[in-house]
């Protein structure tokens, strides 16, 4: 078989031209000195436990309050409820899902929860009468959103002036 590149000749010129192409100047390399060998020792703290790194702390931290109306009584009657049953952050947010899902006699309930955990949480007034409006019960809306203002006015001025108080007044304005 012969194939179309066996049957190209190369031509005088083509030669001429590659003998012509000087060679670039090959400069030496210099290589560095080979670097001496040598040896450190590293010293590791032990491992007290087999699956914890060594400089982890083994003492148990103290849980961070999440609310500061948070009571914490021991003679309480609820004792077989978890600490997220009465912390009015975890209410809310429980509130938060269910009223996202349209589950509002289950938001109703978990806001209503936190407010009994924490009367001043302003935010679960406003849920809950947020709650109230869309099962049609606008008087416990009107309600909560009365005890809102109330609370509100009886802050100090100086209290009064945080951007928070301004926002949750135009809430309830808006939701009114």
């Amino acid at each position: 078989k012969c194939s179309y590149v066996d049957t190209i000749q190369p031509s005088e010129a083509v030669e001429e031209i590659i003998e012509e192409v000087p060679e670039p100047p090959v400069k030496p390399v210099e290589l560095p000195e080979v670097r001496q060998g040598g040896s450190k020792k590293i010293e590791f703290s032990e491992k007290v436990y087999p699956n914890m790194p060594a400089r982890e702390s083994h003492k148990k931290e103290p849980p961070l309050p999440k609310s500061k109306k948070l009571k914490q009584n021991k003679d309480d009657k609820d004792m077989n409820f978890s600490i997220e049953d009465k912390d009015p952050v975890w209410l809310k947010d429980k509130g938060d899902h269910f009223f996202k899902r349209h589950d509002y006699n289950s938001a109703m309930n978990a806001y209503t929860k936190s407010i009994k955990n924490d009367p001043d949480f302003l935010m679960c007034y406003l849920n809950r009468g947020t709650t109230c409006m869309k099962m049609h019960n606008f008087e416990g809306a009107l309600l909560d959103f009365d005890d809102i203002e109330k609370k509100i006015d009886a802050e100090s001025e100086e209290e009064k002036k945080d951007p928070f108080y301004a926002r949750m007044m135009s809430r309830v304005l808006v939701k009114r």
